[in-house]
């Protein structure tokens, strides 16, 4: 399969072994791929690869990198913890912190730990004008070693603490998630096909439906995880059920006061 990546990538001066746990997948593959044509050595851990090579053979790298699904993580890390030697730098990428946090944080006070989570998929050309962040479990060093890793490569690298990252994940990508399920499934539920809908779109629906379709061809499982496993979960949801209602009662009121406030709030949001 063809690197999605097209822009050059500025080659290491200090090239490392690396190790990417779930490299056969996508978004494994598109990392070591970037990492790979930057100069650094990699090896694929994945039963999906069919090169044989399993976590033992971890134990010489001097990078490991865990992209796995989210109910995955946390036993792949533990495991890691045992076999990988200990000035080895060990990531993860999942998409959500909260089922791994004590086990980095515990990794982390003995060993060169972070997480990473890169906000873009595996179909991104570069990272450039693209957002990565990276969870500080505890381990400055290991962060400036994920920093360095990624650096140079146009992103916008954004550092915060591990238990800070589910809150806003919970937002950037639970409610954008549900907000467009709830989109294509009151669609599907109205009788009116796709075809005969796109007949009469307006240009902001047209764009709200390119956005719907674009979710509604991602992995059901990794979009159930995102929503199921955070822990903020529930405080995202029923502010979105809110807000419905909230709408509901504005539009309904034969005085547009409440409909005007929703707006001008929304409006003064997105200017501060």
């Amino acid at each position: 399969e063809q690197s999605h990546i097209s822009c050059p990538v500025p080659l290491t001066d200090n090239p490392k072994r690396i190790s990417i746990v779930g490299g056969a997948g996508k978004m494994g593959k598109w990392t070591g791929d970037l990492l790979s044509a930057a100069g650094h050595e990699i090896d694929v851990i994945d039963p999906a690869s069919g090169n044989g090579r399993t976590l033992e053979d971890c134990k010489d790298s001097d990078i490991v990198i865990v992209s796995v699904p989210i109910h995955a993580a946390d036993g792949v890390l533990r495991t890691l913890d045992k076999i990988c030697k200990d000035e080895a730098l060990i990531f993860d990428l999942t998409s959500l912190k909260s089922t791994v946090t004590s086990t980095l944080k515990d990794m982390a006070s003995r060993r060169n730990v972070c997480s990473v989570h890169p906000m873009f998929g595996p179909s991104a050309k570069s990272m450039y004008g693209r957002n990565m962040i990276i969870c500080d479990c505890g381990n400055a060093f290991a962060v400036k070693q994920a920093s360095d890793l990624f650096s140079g490569r146009g992103a916008n690298i954004r550092v915060m603490d591990v238990v800070d990252h589910d809150k806003y994940m919970s937002y950037v990508l639970g409610l954008s998630h549900a907000v467009n399920i709830v989109f294509f499934t009151v669609l599907e539920r109205s009788g009116i096909t796709y075809r005969d809908m796109q007949s009469v779109a307006s240009t902001t629906f047209r764009k709200n439906m390119d956005t719907n379709l674009s979710v509604a061809l991602e992995d059901p499982t990794l979009y159930y995880e995102i929503q199921h496993m955070n822990s903020h979960r529930d405080e995202m949801l029923e502010m979105c059920i809110q807000a419905v209602k909230d709408l509901r009662e504005a539009s309904l009121s034969d005085d547009g006061t409440q409909f005007r406030d929703l707006m001008d709030r929304g409006r003064r949001y997105f200017t501060q």
